[in-house]
């Protein structure tokens, strides 16, 4: 099945059985609904009796923004270009030290309605300092970024831990959330950034993975790499891509399939291949679909990637907002990327 978004502007196609996906779906992203979506809102935060505490930040439904406490009080306020969704919601204050990554408490406050120019306080103290869990696994190299989110069912997220990319090290903590509850959950997010790559690429780094969970200590390492040149890319507008045979695990995860990206100035073209539905074969063509969806492709220099995709359940069965995701989701990928002019086959990567 494919897809045309806007007008013209990408292409998602989606290559899958049906003993994969039962009910496969396409969707280009929605519109913004009319009104006073984005408001300004004022957080008043006290903190007591948690040492070392320096700022806090606060996330609400589509924002998050830091201020730093002055005698034990921040007011963090939301302008329309934080861009906080007004409505019913659940707000997260972060306490945070002075060192990157130190996160001394982590609160929700539940069922707070968020309305223009309007305000709430919250105070955190000893009682809402929950113990830290460990995110392991992560390869001993500096250009790794990692980080915990905690996830609210009414959609907020807030930073309850992180990993600087110029640190080495293999793991790192988080703070679990006061209040959370098993409707809740967290997120782990690490990143690869590796050298090369495309110009203009979708992703910028090499490896990613998410996983959604409860709490607790959680595995979080990276797919191996794609082995050098193992993919070739034909020069045609509409390329051949062979190679898909990548040989890589995780424990607990299977590859599932691969995306297949062109982007060029303007457009874009997605192909999803599903492992089933690829059977034995390791290269694909993207179909020319200019007559049926009526669009147009340059021969402007463009970035193609492939990704080799790991994971727990089928990856069209994936949904695109990884927040809506249930805990025991895990994804990963090992991206290869590069840029190439129309008429030049190249390897990758």
């Amino acid at each position: 099945m494919a897809i045309r978004c806007g007008d013209g502007g990408s292409v998602q196609v989606l290559q899958a059985t049906a003993a994969e996906i039962a009910n496969p779906s396409l969707a280009c992203g929605s519109s913004a609904p009319s009104g006073p979506r984005f408001i300004s809102y004022t957080v008043n935060v006290t903190v007591s009796g948690i040492g070392g505490a320096a700022e806090v930040e606060v996330s609400g439904k589509g924002a998050r923004k830091k201020a730093s406490l002055t005698g034990g009080s921040a007011a963090v306020t939301f302008t329309s270009s934080d861009l906080l969704e007004s409505g019913q919601q659940d707000l997260v204050v972060v306490v945070l030290g002075s060192t990157p990554g130190d996160v001394k408490a982590a609160k929700v406050q539940r069922g707070v309605n968020v309305t223009l120019g309007g305000s709430t306080s919250i105070g955190v103290g000893p009682e809402d300092v929950r113990p830290t869990a460990t995110v392991t696994g992560l390869p001993a190299e500096p250009g790794v970024f990692a980080s915990v989110l905690w996830l609210s069912s009414s959609l907020t997220s807030g930073e309850v831990g992180r990993k600087d990319p110029s640190s080495s090290a293999i793991s790192f903590p988080y703070r679990l959330v006061a209040g959370s509850t098993s409707e809740d959950r967290y997120l782990a997010f690490a990143q690869g950034y590796g050298a090369g790559g495309g110009v203009g690429c979708l992703f910028a780094g090499n490896r990613t993975r998410f996983r959604v969970f409860t709490g607790g200590n959680v595995d979080l390492a990276l797919p191996p790499l794609w082995p050098a040149r193992a993919l070739r890319v034909s020069g045609d507008l509409h390329p051949t891509v062979s190679g898909l045979s990548y040989g890589g695990s995780l424990p607990g995860l299977s590859l599932q399939g691969y995306t297949i990206y062109t982007i060029d100035l303007g457009f874009q073209y997605t192909a999803t291949l599903t492992r089933g539905w690829l059977d034995r074969a390791t290269s694909y063509t993207l179909p020319d679909l200019t007559g049926l969806l009526n669009y147009t492709q340059s021969n402007t220099p463009r970035c193609v990637q492939v990704n080799a995709l790991l994971g727990n359940q089928a990856v069209a069965a994936v949904d695109n907002n990884l927040f809506l995701s249930p805990s025991g989701f895990d994804l990963a990928w090992t991206t290869a990327s590069g840029n190439q002019t129309v008429g030049t086959p190249i390897e990758l990567p």
